[in-house]
């Protein structure tokens, strides 16, 4: 825990810094911990422009999916205009 602590506290720094790398190995962490819910917050909070970029980790569009979160994934597709998954995500809310 402590060491979680200590990776996530270089997070805003290099999310200044436009340095992706850190976010998506702590994000690769969470995920071995199975603390998806947590990945997701994350990624919400440093990658969620980072749709269409070739990452280390999942992107936000993939975590929320995998978490069963609609709403995330809703608004996800809706700033990245992408129509398709947007309506996607709605329709697989309203069968949850």
């Amino acid at each position: 825990e402590a060491g979680l602590k200590f990776f996530e506290a270089k997070l805003p720094f290099a999310a200044e810094q436009g340095d992706t790398f850190p976010v998506e190995v702590f994000i690769n962490l969470l995920l071995r911990l199975d603390r998806l819910n947590e990945a997701v917050t994350v990624a919400k909070q440093y990658l969620s422009d980072d749709e269409g970029r070739e990452l280390s980790c999942p992107t936000l569009s993939e975590l929320a999916r995998r978490a069963n979160d609609y709403k995330t994934l809703s608004e996800t597709a809706r700033t990245s205009n992408d129509p398709v998954s947007y309506l996607a995500s709605l329709i697989a809310a309203k069968g949850a």
